[in-house]
């Protein structure tokens, strides 16, 4: 047991590269399909992932229009709060530049 917590100290998967991040990477990379150059990127949150969704796919793709569930919940964040068109939101939402 203490071999096992001591093994996982610091190891978390969003705290920067480390043995379990680089095998889940790997892992995410055999199963999923595609050629050519991939990525994979943990983030803390679904905020997290909405927000680099918005700069990368737009860096990546030249497009800049994204589509989003109106009234639905996308995170906490500003940048996840301003595409959510939740009314509970639309303060931050309208304050996005």
């Amino acid at each position: 047991m203490d071999g096992a917590l001591s093994d996982q100290a610091g190891a978390s998967i969003l705290s920067g590269t480390n043995e379990p991040a680089v095998a889940l990477a790997e892992r995410l990379l055999q199963l999923t399909p595609g050629a050519g150059e991939r990525r994979v990127w943990l983030g803390h949150s679904g905020s997290d992932a909405n927000e680099t969704v918005a700069r990368v796919v737009p860096a990546a793709t030249g497009r800049t229009r994204m589509m989003a569930f109106s009234g639905a919940y996308h995170g906490g964040t500003q940048g996840s709060m301003a595409v959510s068109g939740h009314t509970a939101q639309e303060g931050s939402r309208n304050q996005v530049a």
